[in-house]
């Protein structure tokens, strides 16, 4: 996908949750529910403006994804080097879809939060017919499993991927810590959608939290024993 058309998608998705609030803001009260427990009952009411101002917040996520996509853009124009070259724009399409995918879970998560907010309005919080969170969930899940495919097209950056100084230690650390965290993540992906189709969202959340902690620390580990391995090939060799 080319870059001019991937950020007017990400522009569009951050300006649905202001253009549907804008067009629902007169039929809103001015008390509205801004904070829900685990229950889905209100624990805090706020002015109606304070989602302007949340949906004004959407508005920074393209131009962050776009301050990346421009730092590679201008380290790619200032290398010569062409592997270093390819890498960079290998960069520039993961972030994009990245982007593309966090807008999209954002604004559906705006979307599942009005519909709870008007049900509770309307007196009907408690006949949910349908959890909000789990399509949330759901999206997080193939984020998860988008993310796992495209991290090992990475190369070495600040930005994407399983970042330490073991990884950085070459392309391989890089390569091989990221495919392993890679194939991690898209388990916890197809688990995490799974798990939401039949489970309760905060189980969900409560499972879904301790694996990706899990993966950190076993992905870590793993990196260190490339590391090792690497940095004991280049002694053997300067021997």
């Amino acid at each position: 996908m080319k870059k001019k058309a991937a950020m007017i998608i990400m522009w569009i998705m951050a300006f649905i949750p202001l253009i549907i609030t804008v067009i629902l803001y007169g039929s809103l009260p001015e008390k509205v529910p801004m904070q829900f427990d685990i229950n889905w009952n209100v624990d805090r009411y706020g002015h109606r403006s304070e989602l302007i101002y949340a949906c004004a917040a959407f508005l920074l996520m393209p131009l962050m994804f776009s301050v990346f996509i421009r730092n590679f853009e201008r380290k790619a124009a200032g290398t010569d080097d062409e592997k270093a070259k390819a890498g960079y724009m290998s960069n520039i399409k993961v972030v994009t879809i990245i982007g593309i995918i966090t807008s999209l879970i954002l604004t559906v998560t705006y979307i599942c939060i009005l519909i709870l907010m008007f049900k509770t309005i309307s007196n009907t919080g408690s006949d949910l017919s349908f959890d909000p969170i789990k399509p949330i969930l759901i999206m997080l899940g193939i984020l998860f499993m988008v993310l796992g495919n495209i991290l090992p097209k990475t190369r070495r950056n600040s930005v994407v991927g399983l970042r330490c100084s073991w990884t950085y230690y070459n392309d391989v650390t890089w390569q091989k810590s990221n495919r392993f965290a890679a194939l991690l993540i898209i388990a916890l992906g197809a688990f995490t959608i799974g798990m939401a189709m039949i489970m309760p969202a905060m189980i969900v959340i409560s499972v879904m939290m301790g694996a990706l902690f899990l993966i950190t620390i076993v992905s870590l580990i793993y990196a260190y024993r490339v590391y090792k391995e690497e940095k004991q090939k280049g002694e053997n060799q300067d021997v």
